[in-house]
């Protein structure tokens, strides 16, 4: 169980890190506030797409795409190691199976026989 909340912690503090720091370069890149920035950089995270909040400069629109990209990519970390699609089996599961395949081959034979 640790293994699975360390993935997802860690998962979660690389979107809080990509959403802090594009907070703070759109607060330096653009020159506007707090608040803008991080609505900015939060709809370019998960890809909204709403409009911009002001028109943005070459250097603003780069931010958003290097935004987008880290967006992109926290979605992919996050859906490869959330717990729930993790199809690995446990030693117990496992048994079951291939239990349940030894019995399809059985059946099989029996059928074909």
């Amino acid at each position: 169980m640790r293994y699975y909340i360390r993935r997802f912690f860690g998962t979660l503090m690389f979107f809080a890190a990509i959403v802090a720091l594009g907070t703070v370069a759109y607060q330096v890149v653009e020159g506007w506030s707090l608040g803008d920035s991080f609505y900015m950089t939060v709809i370019t995270v998960t890809a909204v797409g709403y409009a911009e909040v002001h028109p943005l400069s070459q250097a603003g629109r780069l931010l958003t795409l290097l935004v987008l990209f880290g967006g992109i990519t926290g979605m992919g970390l996050w859906f490869a190691f959330n717990p729930v699609a993790d199809t690995r089996l446990e030693p117990g599961d496992q048994m079951i199976v291939l239990g349940r395949a030894e019995q399809i081959r059985e059946l099989k034979g029996y059928a074909e026989g």
